[in-house]
């Protein structure tokens, strides 16, 4: 069964049934099971669509990480207190004075033990007053100490009426090293739901409704294999086409505004050799030849290999058993 919901502003929102579900059953059962959610995947996937689909027009606490630069320790975490703070004071009265760095727009110090403590029992005896839906968008990108701060409340959130559910980036992460090891630890103790590309008669569903017409078979193969299925390219990728068949990118009329940021913050922070190696191969065919590229490039073939790894390890390239090929969201 496909889920199609038409509504009048936001995105359209087609299929993920299942996922839909999942999140449905754990919000229904809060308190019960883990206090952690995770909504995985690559860029325009549609991971926060998703959850605002499951959570409707309710207003939950939302925090954003900040990845365009330096943002003070904790951040998420702030922004979250400061709406539960809002919504039932007097259960952050008690600790109070040890949250005044967070609530009242201080630096708050790394790794502070009574700090971490306070913020975690502070949540706990607001979700006995009222139960806490709280979201993180972006944990991929949370500085350590909220990563530290959230592995240590696990322990203490399970039981008590608190789901904290966040998204993550399975690729183009760019999380630091020295947070690296608390993200994949945070992974460990979440329940985590990977979402992929949608399937082919929910591509064929989604295109139609942007279209205004019935998009055939041929037109979906298309996009599939241009965008893989995700769903904020192939409404880019319709968009562009303006009513003419989705064929091939000869048709295009050039990327909407949005998709375009989308790809350039992907590759924007890469190296200049990693960025010339996927122009060439976007140039060449969706299979890579990597002594063909550094024949093209006139670089070493190690080089070239170092280079397609790096790529491969960003989610730009893929690795497959019959050869590494271009990702099409990114290269198509």
């Amino acid at each position: 069964m496909i889920v199609v919901l038409m509504q009048t502003q936001g995105p359209l929102f087609v299929g993920r049934a299942q996922e839909l579900a999942w999140l449905s059953s754990r919000l229904s059962n809060i308190g019960t099971g883990n206090s952690m959610l995770m909504l995985s995947g690559p860029p325009g996937v549609g991971k926060t669509c998703l959850l605002r689909k499951a959570l409707g027009s309710h207003p939950h606490p939302w925090a954003k990480t900040w990845e365009f630069g330096e943002a003070p320790g904790l951040w998420p975490i702030t922004q979250l207190l400061r709406s539960l703070v809002r919504r039932t004071p007097q259960a952050f009265e008690k600790d109070r004075a040890i949250l005044a760095a967070l609530l009242e727009g201080g630096q708050a110090p790394p790794g502070e033990f009574a700090l971490y403590q306070a913020v975690i029992q502070s949540i706990v005896q607001a979700s006995w007053e009222q139960p806490v839906v709280a979201v993180i968008d972006d944990i991929h990108a949370a500085d350590r100490s909220t990563l530290e701060l959230l592995i240590m409340a696990e322990s203490a959130w399970r039981g008590a009426p608190i789901l904290l559910i966040m998204t993550r980036r399975t690729v183009d992460t760019r999380t630091s090293p020295e947070a690296q090891h608390c993200l994949a630890r945070l992974l460990q103790l979440s329940d985590d739901c990977v979402l992929s590309g949608l399937s082919h008669s929910e591509v064929q569903a989604l295109a139609s409704l942007l279209a205004s017409r019935t998009v055939d078979d041929e037109e979906v193969h298309a996009l599939l294999r241009r965008t893989g299925g995700l769903p904020l390219f192939v409404e880019g990728l319709v968009h562009s086409t303006r009513g003419s068949r989705i064929l091939s990118s000869r048709n295009s009329r050039g990327l909407p505004p949005s998709l375009r940021t989308v790809i350039v913050d992907r590759i924007g922070h890469l190296s200049a050799d990693v960025r010339d190696v996927l122009r060439r191969a976007a140039l060449l065919r969706d299979q890579i030849d990597p002594a063909l590229l550094a024949q093209s490039l006139r670089l070493p073939s190690t080089a070239v290999e170092n280079v397609i790894w790096q790529a491969i390890g960003e989610g730009l390239l893929s690795q497959e058993e019959s050869g590494v090929f271009c990702d099409p969201p990114t290269l198509r």
